[in-house]
């Protein structure tokens, strides 16, 4: 029960930020960023800002 939790959330999370605009990679790195929380902040542009230098170097916001 635990682990279909787990994934029920890591789920919602990965779909939140698709429906945001998130490519592959960095929906990967800001659902990582935001594991406590069961959707992504909607000030995500601002974070993105914030984290420009800490994320993977390989993504590109989507407009």
């Amino acid at each position: 029960l635990h682990m279909r939790s787990r994934f029920s959330n890591r789920s919602e999370r990965f779909a939140d930020a698709y429906r945001k605009g998130c490519t592959g990679s960095l929906a990967a790195w800001i659902t990582k960023r935001f594991q406590g929380h069961r959707v992504i902040p909607k000030n995500m542009e601002e974070i993105l800002a914030d984290y420009a230098d800490k994320g993977p170097k390989n993504i590109i916001p989507a407009t």
